[in-house]
């Protein structure tokens, strides 16, 4: 009997050992893969980055550049409105200049035959 359970004891020891160290090769196989796809998350998050500080750059490039256009339209706009109301301003004044003449020789006209 001793000679039996020895041998169950030693088979057992063995069988444990097998498991173990093929258990031990899984954890490091996982542990490998594991690390692995924490340095392929962390490169791309790193290429993204990347990209997302160029599209950044790019986006406030565009944005400068469309606020200098309007600027410059709003200004354009400006300025011929400004010109526009010299112009409307220069009109009425002789408009003006105009009707004030005719009223004078009017009244003159007006006092001749009185």
């Amino acid at each position: 009997r001793t000679l039996e359970q020895e041998e169950s004891l030693r088979s057992d020891i063995i069988k444990y050992n097998c498991e173990w160290k093929t258990n031990s090769e899984e954890v490091a196989k996982l542990t490998k893969k594991l690390n692995s796809l924490r340095k392929e998350r962390e490169e791309r998050r790193l290429e993204l980055e990347k990209e997302l500080e160029e599209l950044k750059r790019d986006f406030d490039a565009k944005k400068k550049e469309l606020n200098d256009k309007q600027e410059l339209e709003e200004k354009k706009v400006e300025n011929e409105l400004n010109e526009h109301a010299e112009r409307s301003q220069k009109h009425i004044e002789k408009l003006v200049a105009e009707r004030d003449a005719l009223l004078k020789r009017r009244e003159e006209k007006k006092q001749e035959h009185d």
